[in-house]
């Protein structure tokens, strides 16, 4: 008998760790890198430093190897990946899934620009940009897109896909991927490294409060038919 993943499997099990937990740590530490990016505080001291070191160490082959590790982390990349992993996955009727995979993106990108539009943190000097940008710095809009398109669909496939080392191989990847496209909007000098932190957590505190909630109305459903199952059940 075939198994029915969307009343079964739960995308806030992945992997097995207490989601409400990891909610409200990424929150505290999303609004500890928050204040210190506004304050001025020791964070951003760091920040200068690590770019100072990353601009000194450049290398041709590093540079063109962070171009296209960046491009991964575009909108017009990770946009056609998502709806074409939501159409796959309303083919497949699993709704709430590709409403996860539906939803994250978009309120990640107007999170995002909301706090942009809030902080209105200048980006490192133009003298270190390797690309062009034109919006503020925190937080990284290419590590928030990255969170919400690689990680969601991480989560999704631990929750409907074959279990075993597919699901660790296709987590590693996101989370490779996350990584390496945050590490490389330093490393081209248009963001600094708290914008990166900041992006990764905005991207992963959206991914995890509606998760829970996909989780949460499907629990609901499936208590409401186990009730009706019991009334209609003869004596």
């Amino acid at each position: 008998m075939r198994r029915r993943h969307d009343s079964q499997e739960d995308p806030t099990a992945w992997p097995g760790v207490p989601i409400g937990l990891t909610l409200i740590l990424a929150l505290v530490v999303f609004g500890l890198v928050l204040e210190q990016v506004v304050a001025g505080g020791a964070l951003t001291h760091g920040d200068r430093t690590i770019l100072t070191w990353v601009t000194h160490h450049r290398t041709s082959r590093l540079t063109d190897a962070f171009r296209q590790v960046t491009t991964l982390g575009s909108d017009w990349v990770v946009g056609p990946i998502e709806a074409a992993a939501t159409l796959f996955l309303l083919v497949r009727r699993r709704w709430r899934f590709a409403a996860l995979i539906a939803t994250v993106p978009i309120v990640t990108f107007l999170l995002t620009g909301l706090v942009k539009l809030a902080v209105a943190r200048p980006r490192p000097s133009l003298n270190a940009h390797l690309v062009s940008v034109s919006s503020t710095a925190f937080p990284s809009g290419h590590a928030s897109a990255a969170v919400a398109c690689y990680l969601t669909l991480a989560v999704v496939f631990w929750a409907t896909g074959p279990p075993g080392w597919p699901r660790i191989a296709m987590s590693a990847a996101a989370l490779v991927l996350c990584a390496g496209i945050g590490v490389s909007r330093v490393y081209l000098g248009v963001h600094w490294t708290s914008d990166v932190i900041g992006g990764w957590l905005l991207g992963a505190i959206v991914l995890l409060a509606l998760a829970a909630e996909v989780s949460r109305s499907a629990g609901a459903r499936r208590r409401h038919a186990q009730d009706l199952a019991a009334l209609a059940a003869p004596d």
